[in-house]
């Protein structure tokens, strides 16, 4: 009689768990996070493995955790969801939280300039964006009038002068362009519209430094090695690739007072002893040097796959080895030396990226 009783209640449990799961996605859906924590952290009580509670309680830990930049919930959200796709893989809400992470790991080492601007404005810039949007460049050029009346900001500027450049006024988009800079000078936005105004009005070479300046600006700034793809060899690919991590004797470093792990790659990968110059730049520059002799040595420079180190060894030869370690290897590690950098040396490190640009 007991058996048959559980066997009875069995399915009114996973009944249960499922209309709990049905709110949470629901609640999921329609962004209402808490509320969908609620419900799939009941569902899970009756059963632990349902899969709609575990993805719905895993995308709900991801977003929180994202917001409130909390590591440990961000490690729960991922677990529950990794035991999903176990699961089930192509379900919703890991396949999209697998493209959100994706992005999200993706380095964004130099940030957009943060707004900082009054409800108002942002409310202005909100509707400028949505009437962009929807092609009314006229609307959306009132709109971002109404956000600078309160906030003189370079993204504001920038964008407004685009309307000036999609209604054809060349000069009126130059002239907000040029105000985004005075306010931001490394703003690589700007720098290149700018460089796309100036090609319009058939001034190919200053268009080509602007746009070659954005990069200066931020190496990371894809729209604008696009941009200038056309006129660019085909070494730039190469160029723009991972900093190349050899695997054997790789070493955690605490980089407060280590060198950074390039370096310390090298030291390992090659058993040699650099002097310590003090700063991370010197330190990834000598890093290079050693694998640009060994490579010389072993006659493997012009291999294939050898690109970004050919590169590399071309500017070493033409005195720019400094701006191209910047360039080519900025990471995490040089950020800090390269953003005080940039500014003062914003003509060389111009014309190492023009130097890539075939004659």
């Amino acid at each position: 009689m007991l058996s048959l009783s559980l066997l009875l209640i069995a399915p009114v449990h996973a009944g249960r768990a499922d209309k709990k799961a049905a709110k949470a996605m629901h609640a999921y859906d329609n962004v209402q996070m808490y509320k969908a924590f609620k419900h799939c952290s009941k569902a899970m009580k009756i059963d632990p493995t349902h899969v709609d509670a575990n993805a719905v309680c895993g995308g709900v830990l991801l977003v929180i955790g994202a917001e409130s930049q909390d590591a440990e919930l961000m490690t729960m959200g991922s677990e529950l969801l990794a035991f999903v796709g176990t699961v089930e893989p192509d379900h919703p809400i890991v396949t999209s939280w697998d493209a959100m992470l994706k992005m999200m790991m993706t380095p964004q080492l130099i940030p957009e300039p943060d707004p900082h601007c009054g409800p108002a404005a942002m409310g202005a810039w909100d509707k400028a964006e949505i009437a962009f949007g929807q092609g009314d460049v006229l609307g959306a050029r009132d709109h971002y009038e109404a956000a600078l009346n309160s906030c003189e900001h370079p993204r504001l500027w920038t964008y407004y002068g685009d309307t000036f450049f999609n209604l054809g006024d060349l000069d009126g988009a130059i002239a907000a362009y040029d105000r985004a800079l005075e306010i931001e000078p490394c703003y690589w936005v700007a720098r290149r519209f700018k460089g796309d105004a100036l090609f319009q009005k058939g001034f190919q070479d200053e268009g080509m430094r602007w746009t070659a300046s954005a990069l200066a600006c931020n190496p990371q700034y894809e729209p604008a090695w696009a941009y200038l793809q056309p006129v660019l060899d085909d070494r730039v690919q190469p160029a723009r690739a991972t900093k190349p991590r050899f695997e054997p004797g790789v070493l955690e470093m605490n980089v407060e007072d280590q060198p950074a792990p390039w370096t310390s790659t090298v030291l390992v990968m090659y058993g040699v002893t650099l002097a310590q110059p003090g700063n991370r730049l010197a330190m990834e520059t000598q890093a290079t040097n050693v694998v640009l002799d060994h490579l010389v040595a072993e006659d493997t420079l012009h291999d294939p796959g050898m690109e970004l180190w050919q590169l590399l060894a071309e500017a070493q030869t033409a005195g720019q080895q400094e701006e191209a370690t910047y360039v080519l290897m900025l990471d995490e590690f040089l950020l800090e030396g390269f953003m005080s950098y940039r500014e003062e040396n914003l003509d060389g490190l111009t014309d190492y990226i023009l130097s890539l640009v075939n004659d």
